[in-house]
């Protein structure tokens, strides 16, 4: 395992090598909203959650509904762009880490051949 690990190469993950591959954005973006549009459980949670917040006495009842909804997304939207800054940020750095990891396996590999070589030549405890 040990020599495994020295001979490994790295193996590079660069999301960016592919130049034939173009990302369409727009196709993702459109993919989230379905998948968030379509998902059952933000519907269910909206319609036991927001209305507690809701007057009895309200006259359009409805609206209220909406304008709660669309202060919830309003608030969320600088959580969702942290996130969104956070994973390019993370994107960017892959490559650093893809890097540190390869030393780390070598590194590991010498502990290895290391520890085999002195359990090889150890005494035998049991004599």
């Amino acid at each position: 395992m040990g020599v495994r690990l020295l001979r490994s190469k790295a193996t590079p993950l660069d999301l960016r090598a592919d130049p034939v591959c173009q990302v369409d954005l727009w196709r993702i973006y459109r993919r989230g909203f379905l998948t968030n549009v379509l998902n059952p459980k933000v519907a269910l949670f909206f319609l036991a959650f927001v209305p507690q917040f809701i007057a009895t006495g309200t006259d359009n009842k409805a609206l209220a509904f909406l304008l709660l909804g669309v202060i919830f997304n309003l608030n969320s939207l600088p959580i969702n762009f942290g996130y969104a800054w956070l994973a390019a940020w993370a994107a960017r750095r892959v490559h650093t880490v893809q890097r540190a990891m390869h030393w780390l396996d070598h590194a590991a590999g010498v502990l290895f051949l290391g520890f085999g070589l002195r359990l090889a030549l150890s005494d035998n405890p049991t004599r």
